[in-house]
């Protein structure tokens, strides 16, 4: 079984993860260059323990039903696990809701 981690659009992935950094190492600063080269380095990096997909909001298809979209565009199968992330308003502030695939 696969899982597929639903993420915000990368660029508030990559403004929310400089955010985290500059509270945890005060003082420093990141360019936008340097968090995106993050993100996408925890994109390739999110399947080396398990079958695990990151998927960003902006690659889901507009107008399409979230499962439909990762059944159709990601190969999600019934049972695969689909891990829902959105931000919260503070930094540290994460709301997910996990469940399988029908």
């Amino acid at each position: 079984m696969s899982v597929f981690y639903i993420l915000p659009p990368r660029d508030l992935v990559s403004l929310r993860l400089g955010r985290f950094l500059q509270s945890l190492l005060p003082g420093t600063e990141w360019n936008q260059q340097t968090l995106d080269q993050m993100v996408e380095n925890l994109e390739n990096m999110a399947g080396t323990r398990e079958p695990s997909y990151l998927v960003h909001r902006e690659d889901l298809p507009r107008g399409h039903e979230l499962l439909e979209a990762l059944r159709d565009g990601f190969g999600a199968e019934s049972g695969d696990e689909i891990v829902e992330v959105r931000l919260g308003a503070q930094p540290e502030e994460v709301v997910s809701r996990r469940w399988s695939m029908p």
